[in-house]
C-alpha cells in the first residue's frame, strides 16, 4: 500500500530544498526562500507502515521535545497539518491491518487529556517561554494552545486546565 504524505513544489530557480542543503549553499531549511514558482507533480511517498511509524516518532520528537532546539517546529502550522496527515494515513493503514480497534487504540492515544503525559509538559514550557503569551486575548491562546498539541486533541475543558497552568493559577 502507498500513500502519499506531502506534494512537491519547486523551489526558487528550480532547485528542491533538499538539493540547497545538501550542495551547502544554506545551513539548514529555517533559511530557504520557500515561495512557490511552480507546483509540480513530484510526490513524497510512504509506502511502509514501518516507515509511517518512524516518521510519527520523529515528528512526536522534533515537535515535543523539552530541550528544543529549534522552536518554531513547535510553532508551526505547516509543521501541524503535516503531523495531522500522517496520523490520518497511519490510522488508515492500521485500520486496514488491524480492524477498526487500530483506530479507537489512535483515538484514544491522540485525546490529550493527562497533565502527566511529556507532551503536555513540553508544551507547557513552550507557552511559558512564548513572549507574547501574557498580551494574547484568550481566543488567541486558545488558538496557540491547539497549534502547539497538534495533531492531539483537546477540550475546551483541558485547555483551560492549560492556560491555568502556564498562566499560574
Amino acid at each position: 500500500m502507498t500513500h502519499v504524505v506531502e506534494p512537491g513544489a519547486a523551489i526558487d530557480r528550480g532547485k528542491n530544498l533538499n538539493e540547497l542543503i545538501h550542495r551547502g549553499t544554506m545551513k539548514d531549511g529555517r533559511h530557504a526562500d520557500f515561495r512557490v514558482k511552480k507546483m509540480t507533480a513530484k510526490t513524497f511517498i510512504v509506502s511502509d507502515m514501518r516507515e509511517l511509524m518512524v516518521m510519527q516518532r520523529v515528528f512526536r520528537e522534533a515537535k515535543f521535545c523539552t530541550v528544543p532546539d529549534d522552536d518554531e517546529i513547535s510553532d508551526s502550522d505547516i509543521v501541524a497539518a503535516l503531523f495531522s496527515r500522517l496520523m490520518n494515513a497511519l490510522i488508515e493503514v492500521e485500520v486496514e491491518v488491524m480492524g477498526e480497534s487500530a483506530r479507537a487504540d489512535w483515538q484514544a492515544w491522540l485525546t490529550m487529556d493527562d497533565p502527566m503525559r511529556s507532551e503536555w509538559s513540553a508544551v507547557r514550557l513552550r507557552a511559558q517561554r512564548k513572549k507574547t503569551w501574557p498580551v494574547m486575548s484568550d481566543m488567541e491562546r486558545n488558538e496557540y494552545v491547539r497549534l502547539l498539541f497538534a495533531p492531539f486533541i483537546m477540550s475546551q475543558k483541558e485547555i483551560d486546565q492549560f492556560v491555568g497552568e502556564v498562566n499560574g493559577e
